[in-house]
Order: C-alpha cells, then structure tokens, then sequence
C-alpha cells in the first residue's frame, strides 16, 4: 500500500505552533505565574550553586545527588541566572519550546502529532521539568528504530536519554539489538555506538557515589522507600489502569495489536522490547502510587510514533481514518481532565510551596536551620549562595533522616519546620518543645503535594494568636 504522504510543511508548523499555544495558555494561566511543578525548583536550586562555580548541592560543601535530570538541570542554568521570579517562568517557557521540539519531531511520522497531543503530554509539555525533554528524546529514538531517522545519531541520542533520566539507560538493550540484527553492525562497532552513553553514565553514577556512597540519584532510594511503605498492587494498580484509560483509551492497545500484527518499520523486536522496558520502568519508579503521569508520558509519546508508522504504512484508509478519528475523540475528555489538572497542580504549588517557602525566607536569619517537606521550593526561595542556611530535608533526597522526634531526629536545633501532618505527624512538636506554629497553609486542589494543609513552625517566633489560614 502506498506510504501516506507527510503533511505540508506549513501545515505541520502551525499544527506545532498551536499546541504550543495551547501549552503556554495553560502554563500561565495562574495570576501569579507559579510553576506549577514542585521538582522545576529543585532543578533550579542546583542550578544556581552551579552558577557560582559550585557543585550540585543544595547547602553550602554538601555534595547532593537529589536530581534525576542532570541534563535539565545544566540546561535550566541560564533561567536561574534571572532571578527568584522570573526563574521558574524562564524554565517553563524553556519547556514549551522543547514540547515544540517533540510534537515537531513527531510530525515527521504522519498521523504522529494528533495522537501525541492524546493523554497527559500537555499536562506536562511546560511543567519545567524534564518531562517534555524525555518525550523529545524518546520520539527521535523510536523513530530512529522504525527506520525514519538516521542511525548516526545512536550514541549522542542514548547518552542525551541516559542523563535525562536513569531509567532510560534501559534502553540501550533494544539498541544494541537493532544495531546488530537489522543494521549488521559486529559487536565493537554496535558497542561503540554506545560508548558516549556509557561514559554519560559512569560519569553520573561517579557523581551519585561521591555524593551519597550510592550509585543511583537519591530521589530514586527515597522514592523506593515511600513506595514500599505506602503503594500496593491491590490497590494502586486499578489507579493505574483507570489513569491510562483515561489518558488515552485506544493507544496502547492499538500499539500493542500493531506490534503484535507487523513490527513497524525496520525496527523488528527491538520496537516492542523498547515499549515494555519503558512501562517496565515507569512501574518500578513510582514514589508512592502506580499512576503519576510524568512518569509514562515518555511511553505514550513512544507508542504514538510507533502507532503512526502502523497505520500510515499498513491500515487501509478507511480503517485508518477511522482509528484516528476514534483515538483523538475518546482521549479529549482526558484531555480536558489533565489541563483542569494543570491549573490545579499551580494553585496546589502556589499554596504549599512557594507562600511557605516566601514566608520562611522572610522570617529566617542569614544562617538559621530549616526542615522542609519540600527540598526544592524552600532551597530556591529561602536557601541558596547569598545564605548559610542549612536546609534539612524529610524524604532522605539529601541524608536518610528520621521522620519521628527524639534525639537524631531532623527537627533537633532547627529553626523553622514546614510539615505536613499527616505524613509527618512523628515530628509535630508539642508543647513545650520549643517551637510554635506561626501559620498554616491550605490547598483546595492537592494534587501534587500529596496532603492540603501546612504548618509552619518556628523555634523563635512565639505564637501571638491562632494562626489564620492562607
């Protein structure tokens, strides 16, 4: 059957230029133009030590390792340059032009774009978090799979992936197969290939291990911990089921019943080890739930280009029409549930995170101790060079600390604890123990954070009346 013909070039511009729009509508759709992703802070507290000429870290002389994208993080450099506001807004403009980048290199797969627009890739295309790059890197790669890219860019592509995110180091198995078994490449030359990626990651795991003695980023020991303790099969799984449905009811099975019928393009079995190591990977990362959408918009962007080869190569028209048009029809009520979930991830940071984090920067002495449930928002807004505050964080991204009080525990000489009570009722201070609560902080939309309410405590404020909520 006759290849469908690529769409216009103009066509495919204005297509990309209007979900970026899209994008950016919904990026700064809150007045205060908040980020409305807590880790786009965490990216940027490293970035500004970098600016100084200092390591990754988040306290002065503490190595850290408590980022999962150093690549982003270099990248996001120069919007740390501009300042406390402008910053995150920097970043997430950044993002959008890399989502236009990845729906851009989508469209070179007909048919790829629209259903890449399908599930939660706008919800994140300008989160100021890896999650556009992600995509990005993976459509070129499947595409490089299914024959329509060159394979010249095999090793700077993978060791690009690699220092996105670790679990895409996984993907240098289908990779290496597909070097050898469809491009007859022998063993050294396919290794060589490789080799920019592996030097990335030695280089990354040599960085983790002086930052913590441990070879993976430490989000990824702190996240493993939570999940252990709070995520079960039985009952997250469904979540992940119902979460994907409605991201996009039809493009996995569709993808799956493609890969199953024909391997697309010159790709053979590598396409399909490439998708199930990437929802492997998605599964075995999550912090505490199944579902968590930054995590498998990389597989659903994959499966997109991976489908639009099929059924612009294989589907007769009419078939092929037709699984289009059902694919975007069904997904739009996702859509419109993922962008409602956008404003409300910004208003949920705004609350949580950021007034917080403002209040105890205005509060704080040049060199007091912060305990934080946030390490990214308080180090951006209330730590960094220009303080010799100490920021001592509850999820073990920079030390393993203990979540109850007593001796050892994190709040011990502190001077200004933010809390959430349910996850960290352990280290409610009681009375008499030094500390006062001087606000609270709640959220009408909890969708990030994980709790809607707060409190902030201090070691040297009394407590004049009963705090009011904000």
């Amino acid at each position: 059957m006759t290849r469908l013909a690529r769409p216009s070039s103009r066509l495919r511009w204005l297509a990309v230029g209007a979900a970026t729009a899209v994008s950016s509508v919904l990026a700064f759709s809150h007045p205060s133009g908040v980020p409305p992703m807590d880790d786009t802070y965490i990216h940027l507290s490293y970035a500004r030590w970098m600016l100084h000429g200092e390591p990754m870290q988040i306290n002065r002389d503490e190595p850290s390792s408590g980022s999962s994208s150093p690549l982003w993080t270099a990248l996001s450099i120069p919007a740390a340059s501009l300042g406390i506001e402008e910053g995150p807004l920097a970043l997430m403009l950044l993002s959008c032009l890399v989502s236009g980048a990845c729906m851009l290199a989508a469209s070179g797969v007909p048919l790829a774009l629209p259903l890449l627009l399908t599930g939660p890739y706008v919800f994140h295309a300008s989160s100021g978090m890896e999650t556009a790059l992600a995509c990005l890197l993976v459509v070129l790669y499947f595409r490089m799979l299914t024959g329509s890219l060159s394979i010249r860019a095999a090793g700077p592509l993978l060791a690009a992936m690699v220092l996105t995110r670790p679990e895409m180091s996984l993907l240098a198995i289908p990779l290496l197969i597909f070097l050898i078994r469809r491009k007859g490449l022998t063993w050294p030359a396919a290794l060589g290939r490789v080799l920019p990626a592996a030097l990335a990651g030695l280089l990354w795991v040599g960085w983790n291990l002086h930052a913590t003695g441990l070879p993976l980023p430490s989000t990824f020991y702190a996240k493993a911990a939570i999940s252990a303790a709070t995520a079960s099969p039985v009952t997250e799984l469904p979540g992940l089921a119902k979460g994907l449905v409605l991201a996009s009811p039809l493009l996995l099975p569709l993808t799956v019943l493609s890969v199953a019928r024909r391997r697309p393009g010159t790709g053979g079995p590598c396409v399909p080890t490439g998708l199930a190591l990437l929802l492997g990977a998605a599964l075995v990362t999550q912090p505490n739930a199944y579902f968590q959408m930054r995590y498998y918009a990389p597989v659903l962007a994959a499966s997109a280009v991976v489908l639009a080869r099929y059924l612009g190569d294989e589907a007769r028209h009419g078939l092929r029409s037709a699984l289009m048009i059902g694919c975007v029809a069904l997904s739009l009520p996702g859509m419109a549930v993922f962008a409602s979930r956008r404003v409300d991830a910004s208003l949920d940071v705004d609350c949580i995170d950021r007034n917080p984090a403002l209040l105890v920067d205005a509060l704080a002495d040049a060199d007091d101790i912060l305990v934080s449930a946030d390490l990214g928002a308080v180090g951006w807004f209330a730590g960094g060079p220009a303080h010799e505050r100490v920021i001592r964080d509850l999820d073990g991204l920079l030390r393993s600390r203990a979540r109850q009080a007593g001796p050892g525990s994190p709040i011990d000489g502190s001077d200004f604890l933010l809390l959430f009570p349910g996850q960290y009722a352990g280290l409610i201070p009681s009375e008499g123990s030094g500390f006062s609560p001087i606000a609270v902080y709640r959220s009408l939309s909890p969708v990030i954070c994980g709790e809607d309410r707060l409190v902030v405590y201090s070691a040297a404020i009394p407590r004049a009346a009963t705090p009011g909520d904000e």
